[in-house]
């Protein structure tokens, strides 16, 4: 075999490569599309129970947090603002799409130290549960708030909103342990 054919079957095999990754990334954007259409802009003048400003993380399915949801730009990462409101939880998201949840849809809420590439220290990234309408799949939106003072208000509003639904399920465990307690010298 000379160069110019091995270079012609390396091209070849890179071309079969990219085609196939690009039809498991539209297999995997169709069968999320109902988490797409699930998500609607929300109403501006609904009245916010609470706002955070922080960093929208990623929207996955809640089996694994690894696993992005493709459609829509729903597995996008973008700053972004929480708004809790009476009909349900928006993410005004900076460069991409409002996503809005309605709060019959929602089933959980809680805070994880991880989902889909974004990692912190701690039990700092309030996630969201929630299930479109027709479909069995349950997903997690996770959200970074900016400040430490508004993860505790974040979570208990959607929490009030999953309560006064009966629709709640187990939630994640809503903070870290508390360190000891330690004197001035650092010792116990």
């Amino acid at each position: 075999m000379n160069r110019t054919m091995a270079v012609a079957v390396l091209l070849g095999a890179l071309l079969l490569v990219y085609r196939l990754m690009y039809a498991g990334w539209s297999g995997r954007s169709r069968r999320h599309q109902l988490a797409a259409e699930a998500v609607r802009p929300g109403a501006a003048d609904e009245p916010e129970t609470v706002v955070a400003e922080g960093i929208y993380v990623s929207t996955t399915t809640a089996g694994s947090r690894l696993d992005r949801v493709t459609a829509a730009g729903l597995g996008v990462r973008s700053r972004a603002t929480m708004h809790v409101c009476d009909d349900g939880v928006r993410w005004q998201r900076d460069g991409a799409a409002t996503v809005h949840v309605p709060a019959a849809r929602i089933s959980a809420v809680g805070l994880e130290s991880g989902m889909a590439g974004k990692f912190a220290v701690g039990r700092r990234i309030v996630v969201v549960a929630w299930r479109p309408e027709g479909e069995d799949q349950t997903y997690a939106t996770g959200f970074l708030p900016r400040f430490a003072a508004d993860r505790g208000p974040v979570v208990d509003a959607v929490a009030a909103l999953v309560e006064s639904r009966g629709t709640a399920t187990a939630p994640a465990p809503r903070t870290a342990p508390a360190p000891a307690a330690t004197t001035s010298d650092g010792a116990p």
